[in-house]
């Protein structure tokens, strides 16, 4: 019984914090999965006594895969955030290379350390998906912000539901101790030919507004008389998720019809990626409704993370190409 109690402990921590449900995912894949993944094997091999495979050859025979199947191929499937979409063209170069971070929940060391490293990899701006504090405090928020103004890399971000917190127990609006340091939690601005849309879709309680989805529609109207090279899409919380419950639209449900509304006007408008946070664990993978591509940024805190601290490093080419990778700190 308290094997059974554990087992089940276990399996809704890793699906909580991991965005990824063991039941419902692929075995094969999931055991891969695991492998890239040194916490969740130490976990494995101490409390159920049990080795996981440390390589592929030996992942191979555990599997029992005669055929001898391309792994690597799944292995690129499951991704840990990274990947290419799309192969750059003879000839092509690279116009623009930016970083995503998100999830520091006061982590501000780790904060500071994904910027400086995103700027040494010659990152030219940066773009935060949220949840830079553990409740919103304006202390909390401001100190955030001098980590970002230290860094000297332009910075254009959202809020997380964490950052909202604060601001709601007082009776005041949700984004107010948010904008009074940050300013407004949705823009879009555009470099190298290429559209950034960042979205505010991080309260739980109220979801996008009907303000926000009017400029939304304008700014994707925007992307289809423009043609842009690339259109990126951020914000602080997954429109769809595979497996886990870290979706917008979590506490009301009709919220979960507006992400639907949202992705589809994203998939009209021909929107390269979505990129968002919250979920404290770095995938990739493409939503099978509308076919859009999906990534998130993975988690920068130490804390109620599946994995170790990373941030996201996207790497742009001039024929729309574009590479992502996943930053281990």
């Amino acid at each position: 019984m308290m094997l059974l109690i554990l087992s089940v402990g276990l399996y809704q921590a890793f699906k909580h914090f991991a965005g990824v449900d063991p039941i419902k995912a692929d075995p094969q894949a999931f055991l891969l999965s695991l492998v890239t993944e040194e916490g969740a094997v130490q976990v494995i091999n101490t409390v159920f006594n049990f080795k996981v495979p440390s390589n592929l050859d030996e992942l191979k025979r555990f599997i029992n895969d005669p055929t001898g199947s391309d792994i690597g191929s799944q292995i690129a499937q499951i991704t840990g955030g990274s990947g290419q979409r799309a192969v750059p063209g003879p000839g092509a170069k690279q116009v623009l290379t930016f970083a995503v971070v998100a999830d520091s929940h006061n982590d501000n060391d780790g904060l500071k350390k994904a910027l400086d490293s995103a700027k040494q990899k010659g990152a030219k701006f940066v773009i935060g998906l949220g949840d830079y504090t553990e409740v919103g405090a304006e202390k909390e928020l401001m100190t955030a912000r001098q980590v970002f103004l230290m860094s000297d890399l332009p910075y254009y971000l959202t809020a997380g539901d964490h950052d909202l917190w604060n601001a709601r127990d007082k009776g005041e609006s949700p984004i107010s101790h948010y904008a009074q340091v940050f300013g407004s939690p949705y823009q879009s601005f555009g470099d190298s030919n290429i559209r950034f849309i960042i979205v505010y879709n991080s309260d739980n309680y109220q979801g996008v507004d009907d303000v926000q989805i009017s400029w939304l529609k304008g700014e994707l109207n925007r992307v289809i008389n423009d043609a842009p090279l690339a259109t990126f899409v951020l914000m602080h919380e997954p429109l769809y998720h595979p497996s886990s419950d870290h979706v917008m639209g979590k506490v009301r449900a009709d919220l979960k019809v507006q992400a639907e509304l949202i992705t589809q006007m994203l998939q009209e408008s021909r929107v390269s990626e979505v990129f968002y946070g919250d979920t404290h664990f770095a995938t990739s993978y493409q939503d099978p409704k509308s076919g859009l591509f999906m990534t998130a940024a993975g988690a920068l805190t130490r804390e109620r993370n599946a994995q170790k601290p990373r941030y996201l490093l996207v790497e742009v080419y001039d024929d729309g190409a574009y590479n992502l990778q996943d930053v281990e700190l």
